[in-house]
């Protein structure tokens, strides 16, 4: 759930969305999470479901079928997130309605899910917000749900050994919909299989301790007189909080340190550390224990976790803490720049401008063939050293070397970002920005739509790269002709709909006709300053021209 507080914070905020934005169902979040993916987002009268995934460049949206097929779950629109925990990087990469995914998207009856591809997907995010904005309401007809069998046992449908989230796919949906559908089935039935706490094993057999008796015990049971006998650490546990409770903190800290010597494996080593050096920041055991498990281990996953740790526990300028994090910065060995990149992130945490960590950054940023890992390591070597020249000029030479591209500018928004937040004198003195020049309100033929015209000059070229959308509240409306015209009125580059233009007309092969294209049509082309250009926006005997100089 790393991205809700962020999407929340967007959208209130940022986005400035009119209507009110909250968490729906919130207070079922966490254990609504360990059956299925998501979360909704409510808008005024509009409902978007947010779909996060951890795949590098994640590409399609796979949506289970409980926030699209079950009436009062269904959402008006579908967002997918990329979220790299790792580098605390989240990207919305496209999103969906809830038409779309009817109409557009494979179902996987066994998985209950939807799956749409990139092909289908819409990627401009600021449509969305449009929809949002204007309240646009996308949902389609769905069936009603079965009624459930006055006599229906909810302990008839579990099957404890494949666990909580594997449990939704041993019914037929329509059948598992209803059990959803309803409030209390649903916390039952999470009750009854969610995991039995570490707690609970107390020197006695795990499979003897139901969670209906964990609910009597969990009142009652010291957390600090555990043993790790016949079990594992879990990490869901809220130690900390349990800890913290106890009047005698030197007690603590001596019980936690022996919780330490008996645990099992590095997760459960890993997470008590963790607590004793939050319950006492800069507790050696605590940091010796995260040292020798990084050092005793190849899980790229424990290793982060460590490194994590270490910087979130160790005081101002702990010099074991820097000691171990130089050691690994310099090792040549440790060939994975993860790892390297959150060390040096850790570092900056416990000794800020720290010179090894302005070095490191320093040699990543120049080794790195990773266009996007060198504008990130920019953006933080500028963050933690402020001024940086290397850092400012790295980002100038690859917006340079974006605008002189024929493709691949994914990056430029990213670069630009970074430089305005370490040098943003210096982005404002070349002119580089992202603004919107004009938003038009139209209507044709009873169709609502807008016309929104965004740019980012390049003084370093002269240039100005200008993107112009053409929006509409329904879907656009066939014949519909959409051009850009230079200073000469003659077409650029433009679109129709379901109206091409005949083959001898002399500009022809510059414009593409669009068969079925729902609400969005999009421009994108360069100018130098001076230039005049205009849209035509054309339906049947209506004609609207915007003109602009540059």
């Amino acid at each position: 759930m790393l991205s809700i507080p962020h999407i929340l914070k967007f959208l209130s905020k940022e986005a400035e969305l009119s209507n009110e934005v909250s968490l729906w169902k919130e207070e079922e979040l966490s254990s609504m999470s360990e059956f299925i993916d998501g979360y909704a987002i409510q808008i005024g009268e509009i409902r978007l479901v947010i779909i996060p995934s951890t795949c590098i460049d994640a590409n399609e949206i796979q949506v289970p079928r409980e926030w699209v097929d079950i009436p009062g779950w269904q959402a008006d629109y579908y967002l997918g997130l990329e979220i790299d925990e790792d580098n605390s990087y989240i990207r919305a990469f496209g999103w969906t309605t809830h038409r779309r995914l009817k109409k557009q998207a494979a179902l996987d009856a066994h998985f209950h899910s939807y799956f749409m591809n990139s092909e289908d997907i819409i990627d401009d995010i600021a449509v969305l917000l449009l929809s949002l904005e204007d309240q646009i309401q996308e949902r389609a007809a769905i069936d009603k749900l079965p009624s459930l069998s006055p006599t229906f046992n909810i302990e008839s449908i579990i099957n404890k050994k494949v666990g909580v989230a594997m449990s939704r796919l041993l019914l037929p949906f329509d059948k598992w919909a209803a059990v959803w559908a309803n409030d209390e089935l649903r916390t039952e039935l999470y009750e009854l299989l969610k995991p039995v706490n570490i707690f609970a094993l107390i020197k006695g057999n795990l499979e003897s301790i139901g969670n209906k008796t964990w609910e009597i015990l969990d009142g009652v049971i010291n957390p600090l007189e555990l043993s790790f006998e016949g079990g594992i650490l879990s990490t869901r546990d809220p130690i900390t909080q349990s800890i913290r409770s106890e009047k005698d903190k030197s007690s603590e800290i001596i019980k936690l340190s022996d919780l330490i010597n008996q645990a099992p494996n590095d997760l459960s080593r890993i997470e008590t550390a963790k607590n004793l050096g939050t319950l006492e920041q800069g507790n050696q055991k605590a940091i010796a224990t995260l040292i020798q498990v990084f050092e005793n281990t190849e899980d790229l996953d424990h290793q982060l976790q460590v490194i994590n740790a270490l910087g979130d526990i160790g005081i101002p300028n702990q010099e074991s803490i820097i000691n171990f994090f130089t050691q690994v910065i310099n090792n040549d060995e440790i060939e994975n720049q993860m790892v390297k990149r959150k060390t040096i992130y850790s570092l900056d945490k416990i000794s800020p401008r720290h010179p090894i960590a302005i070095a490191a950054l320093t040699q990543i940023m120049y080794d790195t063939e990773d266009e996007f890992i060198q504008i990130q390591t920019a953006e933080k070597l500028g963050t933690i050293d402020p001024g940086n020249q290397e850092a400012i000029n790295t980002l100038l030479e690859i917006i340079l070397d974006i605008f002189n591209r024929k493709s691949k500018k994914a990056n430029l928004w990213k670069a630009i970002t970074s430089l305005s937040k370490i040098a943003p004198e210096k982005a404002k003195e070349l002119g580089l920005g992202i603004g919107i020049a004009k938003n038009i309100g139209l209507t044709i033929d009873n169709h609502p739509c807008k016309l929104e015209i965004s740019f980012f000059t390049n003084e370093l070229q002269k240039k100005v790269s200008i993107l112009a959308k053409l929006y509409c509240k329904s879907k656009l409306p066939s014949g519909l002709q959409f051009f850009v015209l230079d200073e000469s009125g003659c077409i650029y580059k433009g679109y129709t709909i379901d109206n091409p233009l005949e083959n001898e007309h002399p500009q022809a092969k510059k414009v593409k006709n669009i068969i079925d294209r729902e609400q969005l049509l999009q421009l994108s082309f360069k100018a130098t300053k001076g230039d005049t250009f205009s849209f035509r926006i054309t339906l049947n005997s209506q004609k609207i021209h915007e003109s602009f100089i540059v």
